[in-house]
């Protein structure tokens, strides 16, 4: 038998202990949801990093990248026009009365991560723009429902684990 890695033995893999499995003496979660549900993952009380000496800093645009970002930023009209239905499959899992809000997400910090991603090529940043509007207009991930996803939650598929030394959670 293969392990989770493709090779080897999969006796040789350790394998994570489940939440019911956890030894008695491990630390209890304060949640009541957790001590209800032994099943439910546990909530941390985090908070986020609030110095900001070791938030990392965003390099401004160069020269060039400002002028493919201003290109871009104008031709906005452009690549939200003529955008594809929502896709069947989609249908069953997102509200339907959730509005397309393209230009809500199609902020200058998304644009200005897109023209550095791609290098400052105008070409690459507008096509890979075009094709994630596209992406989000057809599935519409900002409309998925909770109950579609409250599953994952609980079976500990999707869980808060904190900050990074960022403050991203």
């Amino acid at each position: 038998m293969r392990s989770i890695f493709g090779f080897g033995k999969a006796e040789d893999v350790p394998a994570s202990p489940r939440t019911s499995e956890k030894a008695a003496d491990s630390p209890k979660p304060a949640d009541e949801q957790h001590a209800a549900d032994p099943g439910m993952p546990p909530i941390f009380d985090c908070q986020p990093v609030t110095d900001s000496s070791i938030l990392q800093e965003i390099k401004p645009l160069s020269d060039d990248e400002k002028k493919v970002f201003d290109r871009i930023k104008a031709e906005i009209p452009e690549l939200i026009k003529d955008l594809p239905p929502v896709d069947p499959e989609a249908l069953q899992f997102i509200d339907p009365d959730m509005p397309l809000d393209i230009e809500g997400w199609l902020t200058d910090e998304c644009i200005a991560r897109y023209v550095r991603a791609r290098k400052g090529v105008y070409e690459d940043t507008k096509k890979a723009l075009r094709k994630t509007i596209e992406w989000r207009a057809s599935t519409r991930p900002h409309a998925i429902r909770p109950d579609v996803v409250e599953i994952e939650s609980q079976t500990g598929k999707a869980y808060f684990n904190g900050f990074d030394k960022f403050s991203r959670p």
